[in-house]
């Protein structure tokens, strides 16, 4: 199961219970991340950041997610493309976040990858339809 973020939670509570008069809006569109060591709930972890690595957006709606009762996973393969580094790469990929902007921005969910890889340059790293997901127990 992915980790939910602190921001997210604390939202989504605001949101159902009218503190604070919050409202929830879905972000248009959220950008997944990659992650050298693993973010937690409150954040942190070290998001990649050599190689041309930028995070790779994917609209957010029924055209780039699909649920399957209770997890949500992506429709289209999401391709980070080739590391264009220096010969130390990105390293080793422990983990992905889901982000609702392109840099900056929030931290919703977060998961770590079932085998960690070692991304060298001119390596790339793609997700195939299905490979991430996200479950509400």
């Amino acid at each position: 199961m992915a980790g939910k973020s602190d921001y997210l939670e604390t939202g989504i509570l605001d949101h159902i219970f009218g503190i604070n008069g919050y409202t929830w809006s879905a972000p248009t569109g959220v950008f997944v991340a990659l992650f050298t060591s693993d973010p937690t709930d409150a954040g942190g972890g070290s998001e990649v950041a050599s190689g041309g690595y930028t995070r790779v957006g994917v609209t957010n709606n029924e055209t780039g997610w699909v649920r399957f009762g209770s997890t949500v996973e992506n429709i289209a393969t999401i391709d980070f493309g080739v590391n264009e580094g220096s010969a130390g790469g990105y390293g080793t990929v422990t983990s992905f976040g889901l982000f609702d902007t392109q840099t900056n921005g929030n931290l919703m969910f977060w998961n770590t990858l079932t085998t960690a890889k070692a991304v060298g340059s001119g390596d790339s790293v793609q997700f195939s339809s299905g490979q991430l997901t996200f479950t509400e127990d």
